[in-house]
């Protein structure tokens, strides 16, 4: 799809894919409409259910598309880290932006979202046409599992040098996040604790063996003073025994 207005292409790769009947997922985009957002005065985008393509001059509105896909998805600024602020993505001599994103349903009636961003840095959100809290757009978008805080399946330009900083820890769960069921995450928690509690209770053994091996060491020398004692104890009463003999030999020497 060629935007005279903005002068890029969006091309979806499965019209040219040999695979012509792929079916779209469940709460993936079918469209986007966006109104005074950013550069754009009106536009539509009808992607498929592929990889979808969209090819343009640099200033052409490209990255608008992914900002508008993040914000419309309860993303927030510090997501795109493009803008800090939502007024910033009101076209210049408007008041308010608005976003449509339409999702796939395969049950039935596609899902609907709707954001208006005002200069005041407030949003208005819509589900199928009604308005709604974000705590419900975010419940919706959340089991739909689309997750645009994501960086291993949601990555803006601005954010590439911050995905290239993650750790291995970060990356591993933000990939489980991407291609496993939501409780993958937390059965991978719940592993991480039983190992720290695991290591800790090794830990814990090593302070005892330690703790025994004093015991037993201090054990052995209190055994050699016990055995020192009691020689001398022993030794004393011989002593004992031999002065009381020697006065009875006096004695009996005497009376003879």
């Amino acid at each position: 799809m060629f935007d005279s207005k903005s002068g890029f292409i969006m091309t979806p790769l499965s019209q040219t894919s040999s695979s012509e009947n792929v079916a779209f997922m469940k709460g993936a985009i079918v469209r986007i409409h966006l109104k005074d957002f950013m550069t754009y005065n009106e536009v539509e985008l009808i992607p498929g259910p592929n990889l979808n393509w969209i090819l343009g001059p640099n200033g052409n509105g490209k990255s608008a598309i992914v900002s508008a896909i993040c914000l419309g998805m309860a993303g927030k600024p510090s997501t795109i880290a493009r803008a800090s602020s939502l007024s910033c993505y009101v076209r210049h001599g408007v008041s308010k932006a608005i976003i449509n994103i339409e999702l796939h349903n395969s049950g039935g009636q596609k899902f609907l979202v709707t954001r208006e961003i005002t200069l005041d840095n407030k949003s208005a959100w819509k589900y199928q046409g009604k308005p709604v809290s974000s705590a419900q757009i975010e419940d919706v978008i959340r089991k739909l599992n689309i997750q645009v805080d994501n960086l291993c399946l949601f990555l803006p330009q601005e954010q590439v040098q911050n995905f290239s900083r993650l750790k291995d820890k970060q990356l591993l769960i933000g990939t489980m996040k991407a291609v496993g069921k939501p409780e993958l995450e937390e059965q991978f928690e719940e592993l991480t604790k039983m190992q720290g509690q695991l290591g800790n209770e090794s830990l814990n053994q090593e302070k005892d063996e330690l703790e025994l091996k004093k015991l037993q060491d201090e054990n052995k020398r209190w055994e050699s003073d016990v055995k020192s004692f009691k020689e001398r104890e022993t030794l004393k009463a011989n002593v004992k025994y031999l002065e009381k003999k020697k006065v009875w030999l006096i004695n009996q020497q005497v009376f003879d």
